[in-house]
């Protein structure tokens, strides 16, 4: 098997036999994980261009090379991290990841944004994470570009 180790190896030649898989939450980067530069990070490898120490964004894809594209909003849309100086953030927006399936928290009567034709009881599908306090979700048939708090938001 070929096996490609993001920012060391690529196309590594591998026995089967003598691989598993990484369990879940192993520390592994994916698209729609929310990153930021580590903090001990001074300079990051290619450069901080417009982002800075401490912002958050959210991976949009990989190179060939293994190196993140992260999309920084309202910064950078396709900014490239060496995964080895990024780390995952948890927590506001980033307890939710787009395609997971929300709703309005029933306690929450009127939401920081607006119902507009949303309810409370509408299940929708987080279509981006903004900041951590703004994500895009879509709510079929009703509204498909959504502002929502991801404090006013639950999983379903």
């Amino acid at each position: 098997m070929r096996v490609d180790f993001p920012g060391k190896n690529s196309n590594w030649l591998a026995d089967p036999s003598e691989m598993e898989l990484a369990p879940s939450g192993s520390g592994a980067f994916s698209v729609g994980a929310r990153v930021r530069v580590k903090p001990s990070v001074s300079s990051p490898k290619y450069g901080w261009g417009p982002v800075s120490a401490g912002d958050v964004g959210t991976i949009v894809g990989f190179d060939s090379d293994g190196n993140m594209k992260v999309n920084f909003p309202g910064k950078a849309a396709s900014w490239t991290g060496f995964p080895s100086e990024m780390e995952l953030v948890s927590g506001g927006a980033g307890a939710f990841s787009i395609g997971a399936r929300v709703r309005v928290k029933r306690s929450v009567s009127s939401p920081k944004y607006g119902w507009g034709s949303v309810s409370v009881n509408d299940v929708g599908t987080v279509k981006s994470v903004e900041s951590d306090s703004r994500m895009r979700v879509d709510f079929p048939g009703k509204n498909s570009n959504w502002l929502a708090d991801p404090s006013e938001m639950e999983l379903m």
